[in-house]
């Protein structure tokens, strides 16, 4: 379901009690404009959140004044945080290939490259992966996508 400002799901209500639950202290909320200004990079872009996403980012805190947007939400998607969302794994794999190519975010190539890989949220694909580990491995020398193209060696994909 699309971003609508007016309606909250069931599922988006438990979902943002559980990220809430990750953020007990008040102080953790960050500065709404800084998710405004991501809110309207990602509709430039022509893509749309869940409403539960963008609260999500507001709970996120300093974790989002240091990392990419893209990556927060696919990560936090990955890891189960919005329970019982149907598309999960397709929605994390959107919003790490978002965070990797318009965030130029390493952790989001190598996280990518992961989905490529597993073919968890996308259909699996080891020379995109092996494409994914070596940008992220090469912006930052990044050990998890440097094993990860060991791997896909020793599979013998070139």
């Amino acid at each position: 379901m699309p971003y609508n400002a007016n309606k909250q799901s069931y599922v988006e209500k438990v979902s943002l009690g559980f990220v809430k639950t990750q953020h007990k202290k008040e102080n953790m909320k960050v500065d709404e404009t800084l998710v405004n200004e991501w809110v309207k990079l990602v509709n430039e872009f022509g893509m749309s959140l869940y409403k539960s996403e963008i609260n999500a980012l507001k709970l996120a805190g300093q974790e989002f004044e240091e990392q990419a947007g893209g990556f927060i939400l696919g990560k936090a998607i990955w890891e189960g945080c919005f329970v019982g969302q149907e598309d999960a794994d397709q929605r994390a794999f959107i919003w790490f290939k978002f965070s990797s190519e318009v965030e130029d975010s390493c952790e989001g190539r190598y996280r990518t490259g992961l989905c490529y890989f597993t073919g968890r949220g996308v259909k699996q694909d080891f020379a995109k992966a092996k494409r994914y580990f070596q940008w992220s491995f090469d912006q930052a020398e990044h050990p998890a996508a440097e094993a990860g193209l060991k791997m896909l060696e020793e599979l013998g994909v070139k």
